[in-house]
């Protein structure tokens, strides 16, 4: 079952070093280190974006702007895709 957008928020909101912003239409994203790492949270269709533009190694389908779709992610999934990113965040930009 997948996890709905409030359930996503709930995650995301758990990481202090996370700045939430609406972006319009009930959409959000998240900014670490002044940089986007999560966009286009809907609250419609419970998706959203991962930044993986800066991952050496993964097994996620990223798209040809760097992002990664997390709309079947489960929380594990989620939580480990966005720890990763936010040091892969610190370690290239």
């Amino acid at each position: 079952m997948n996890l709905s957008f409030a359930e996503k928020e709930i995650i995301f909101d758990s990481y202090d070093e996370l700045y939430k912003y609406e972006i319009g239409n009930g959409r959000v994203n998240y900014k670490y280190s002044d940089r986007v790492v999560i966009r286009e949270l809907n609250p419609n269709t419970g998706n959203g974006y991962i930044c993986g533009r800066f991952l050496e190694e993964n097994e996620y389908n990223i798209n040809s702007r760097g992002w990664i779709k997390i709309k079947n992610f489960n929380e594990k999934q989620i939580k480990n895709l966005l720890e990763e990113a936010m040091i892969s965040f610190l370690l290239y930009l």
